[in-house]
């Protein structure tokens, strides 16, 4: 039952970022058919008093609007929490975070629109700088547009890939002038590539 989370190398697709965020026991999540934001609790007890925090941000990589709830969840058992906003500007990225008293349990993003406007997205700027032993910081350098997509891969002292090869975190996306912290499994030259 691997359907297609890594390929015949063991590069790891983006569907096994997918399956690995979709699969957390505490998870928010948007309904795009109902607009409606959601809460997953399937741990064996409740959560008290969570705080759901929904930002839209634009092609520009600007927050454009925000909007929070607190909440509790039974154990093993789903809450709504709120619609989110609407946004007519054709494109626009969906952040939710979902809090325990500051403490971040899950975060989730998605992209809402017309997708071929990615297409008009002006290239970003990503930086990779490493911190220490197989762990790096990732950053959109950008002042003006998001870095969308944002697919990481070790590579050796020639160029070549490094399979296989765990990465915390690929396939997502950064706001002008955001960061990001990610670990490796094995040593190596981190590098990023960006749809964008």
């Amino acid at each position: 039952m691997i359907w297609q989370t890594y390929d015949y190398y063991y590069d790891l697709t983006g569907a096994y970022f997918g399956a690995k965020s979709a699969c957390e026991p505490i998870h928010v999540q948007w309904n795009p058919a109902s607009k409606i934001v959601k809460v997953i609790n399937n741990k064996n007890y409740p959560l008290q008093e969570v705080t759901v925090e929904a930002s839209i941000y634009n092609t520009d990589g600007k927050q454009i609007a925000t909007k929070k709830a607190t909440v509790k969840v039974a154990p093993t058992n789903i809450s709504d929490v709120f619609t989110t906003m609407e946004d007519t500007t054709g494109l626009s990225f969906l952040r939710l975070k979902l809090y325990d008293h500051g403490k971040l349990l899950s975060a989730n993003e998605y992209m809402v629109g017309d997708y071929t406007l990615l297409n008009k997205l002006p290239s970003s700027s990503v930086i990779i700088t490493k911190k220490g032993n197989r762990t790096y910081t990732i950053k959109n350098n950008s002042t003006h547009t998001p870095a969308v997509g944002i697919r990481l891969q070790l590579k050796d002292s020639k160029g070549n890939q490094i399979l296989p090869a765990i990465i915390s975190d690929s396939y997502f996306s950064l706001m002008q002038g955001e960061e990001k912290e990610i670990k490796t499994d094995v040593d190596g030259q981190l590098v990023a590539t960006a749809y964008n």
